[in-house]
């Protein structure tokens, strides 16, 4: 038995902690479970014979959201960097030009 921790992203209310602490516990492997929505992570516990992470990575994307070990260059296994899965955390530019653009169209 091995417990991982991971990165969970897109996550915005304790509807979504609790679809991705679903779909983790369905996975056959896993024996504790536990997603935290304020610190946007989750703690897995399991059987490295059964389960790898990335098997847990997947199931997280399926269920529409993000997951990547800490650490871990910065993408998860789907290519998309953690801005990206984020939803984009723009630049400071991007955000000035948001902005102006916005009062503009009030």
């Amino acid at each position: 038995m091995k417990t991982l921790e991971f990165n969970v992203t897109g996550m915005s209310c304790s509807a979504c902690s609790a679809r991705v602490e679903k779909v983790v516990c369905a996975l056959d492997g896993t024996s504790d479970v536990a997603v935290n929505l304020l610190t946007n992570s989750m703690k897995v516990t399991i059987d490295e014979d059964k389960l790898s992470s990335d098997d847990i990575e997947r199931a997280v994307a399926d269920a529409g959201y993000g997951a990547s070990i800490p650490g871990a260059a910065g993408t998860n296994k789907a290519g998309a960097t953690q801005a990206a899965a984020t939803g984009g955390d723009d630049t400071v530019e991007a955000k000035k030009k948001r902005l102006i653009l916005s009062f503009i169209f009030l």
